[in-house]
């Protein structure tokens, strides 16, 4: 997707060429010295390209007198730019220009929420995006200490997962305050933040994590904030809008970047119009932040709770929930948090239920939704499930995993799962180390059955009602049209369709394997039946009796 290079391009006649949706790096070397070039210089790009279109760009520091500007253009043609500083410097005045090719094949620009179909994502040249993703939130360490980060990357990619949530800023210590045995020092944006000290060589990390992550067409969902219960995010209010602006000139240019501004921003002593503000300044200077009336990827990620906390914000492209295991009994607000009992049966016991519920609780037509922690692979205490002997919660299985999954996919919604298992060398969600196990393939076959040619997903909305019997059944659909059902406990169900005939396939979400079944008429009750107690999947879509006549 994306080729990161320290040239413009290609040199013809002294001009440089490169390719629409390609990273464009200008070199500017100071002409002095400062004493923290982070917070003395001030750098601009201006650019104009054809049709009068016009970008501002930031440049920043990256070590010693070293400046970057990075750029993506967004349409053939003639590009000319001029850069300017404040203070003035000479080293970073510059002025020139450049030809943009047509994109390479594996280029289709940024990810935006489509405003065509509002509840899907889709690229600038109208390529679909299914989000499946998982979480590798101290990686920028992992990039700094050895190379094992790379088969973690590589590996994802195999198994369909294109998102990686990943922190800018990682943390030292996990939610009660206990050392996460990773990298230690762990890797961190400041050398020293009290005086605003950036540490290059982790920015340089994480460029490599981001270009890697693009050559793979996975996308890097860069958690912009530090994860912090009892400390603001980076300082004052100056400081954080520094670094926001910081970390927009140094990522924002690569169309394999997606925004999310904090995790669980319950949880920091910033209140929600502080986070609120942080959007809409994120929003206003991406330079890439709009395409006419689809926005880039920019959301805000919350504690377990079954509410969207950002309903009224103009800025957030899509709904960002968390909610799986921990989804514990009824919740009493207590100002921006959810005090939950410590204990307890959940309200959800099933995956596919909570899986479900996250979605259509919070659907409105008008947002992606995305429930971004439905349940690690391999979460060492399932709070949805009931204490066994002796006191403990059970692990969460590899079944109740992919319920939960199924059950946001037949929801519309999208997800993203991580790897809390147990090893000698660090647990994958934070370590990022490469461990094969069996729920990646349940989610390569979600991938699979989504992205597979016929079935337009992004046209589909949550249709729970069309199922009038069975146990624990979910539908997708665009009505009568194309209709996925759930059946997450085998068994029995019948389904509700309108007048026409359909073909219809179930697949085995285990397996992958899918079995054509006999059409069926609509305009009736339709009951259709599981081999099995266990998961099934069914695609339904109307006959083209105007292709089948022609086919005859």
């Amino acid at each position: 997707m994306i080729k990161l290079a320290p040239s413009a391009g290609v040199v013809i006649a002294g001009t440089a060429h490169v390719s629409q949706w390609s990273v464009h790096e200008i070199a500017l070397t100071a002409a002095r010295d400062y004493g923290n070039p982070y917070t003395e210089v001030v750098v601009t790009a201006q650019f104009s390209g054809p049709n009068g279109a016009t970008t501002t760009v930031r440049a920043f520091w990256d070590g010693d007198r070293d400046f970057k500007v990075r750029f993506c253009p967004t349409a053939k043609g003639q590009w000319t730019y001029s850069i300017g500083s404040t203070p003035a410097d000479g080293g970073l005045t510059k002025s020139g220009s450049f030809i943009v090719d047509p994109p390479k094949p594996s280029d289709h620009g940024f990810l935006r929420r489509d405003a065509g179909y509002p509840t899907a994502f889709v690229f600038d040249d109208g390529t679909r995006y299914f989000m499946l993703g998982t979480t590798y939130y101290a990686i920028a360490g992992n990039a700094r200490a050895s190379e094992r980060w790379r088969e973690s990357v590589t590996n994802l990619a195999r198994y369909g997962i294109n998102k990686v949530r990943l922190f800018l800023d990682a943390p030292d210590v996990t939610g009660k305050g206990q050392p996460i045995p990773i990298f230690h020092p762990p890797s961190s944006p400041f050398a020293d933040r009290a005086d605003e000290r950036l540490d290059i060589d982790h920015w340089r990390a994480a460029d490599r994590i981001v270009q890697l992550m693009g050559d793979q067409s996975l996308l890097a969902d860069l958690i912009v904030f530090p994860y912090r219960r009892d400390e603001a995010a980076v300082g004052t209010l100056a400081q954080d809008e520094r670094y926001l602006r910081y970390v927009l000139s140094r990522y924002a240019a690569f169309p394999n970047v997606i925004w999310c501004l904090v995790n669980e921003w319950n949880y920091s002593i910033l209140p929600h119009a502080y986070w609120d503000a942080m959007g809409r300044l994120a929003s206003r200077e991406d330079p890439w932040a709009r395409a006419g009336d689809n926005p880039r990827a920019l959301t805000i990620h919350q504690q377990t709770r079954p509410d969207w906390n950002f309903p009224n914000a103009t800025w957030p492209s899509h709904t960002d929930i968390q909610f799986g295991v921990r989804n514990l009994g009824t919740a009493t607000k207590v100002g921006d948090e959810w005090q939950q009992p410590a204990d307890g049966v959940g309200v959800f016991e099933h995956g596919d239920q909570w899986g479900n519920y996250s979605i259509v609780r919070n659907w409105t037509g008008e947002h992606p939704v995305v429930n971004d922690e439905f349940g690690y692979i391999g979460e060492p205490i399932d709070q949805s499930a009931g204490k066994q002997r002796g006191g403990n919660h059970p692990r969460l299985t590899r079944e109740k995993h992919r319920n939960a999954l199924w059950g946001i996919v037949v929801g519309g919604g999208y997800a993203a799962a991580g790897d809390k298992n147990d090893y000698a060398d660090g647990r994958p969600y934070m370590s990022s180390n490469w461990h094969d196990v069996p729920e990646y393939g349940d989610l390569k076959r979600v991938a699979d059955f989504f992205t597979a040619p016929g079935l337009e997903y992004w046209k589909m909305t949550p249709h729970n009602e069309v199922i009038t019997s069975g146990v624990r059944v979910y539908a997708l659909a665009e009505p009568g049209r194309q209709y996925v059902i759930y059946a997450a406990a085998g068994g029995a169900f019948t389904v509700d369709l309108p007048a026409g005939d359909y073909t219809a396939h179930r697949f085995d979400p285990r397996t992958g394997d899918e079995l054509s079944l006999r059409d069926i008429p609509g305009e009736t009750s339709y009951e259709f039946s599981c081999p099995d107690p266990q998961d099934w999947v069914f695609r339904l879509s109307i006959v083209d009796r105007g292709s089948r006549t022609a086919a005859a």
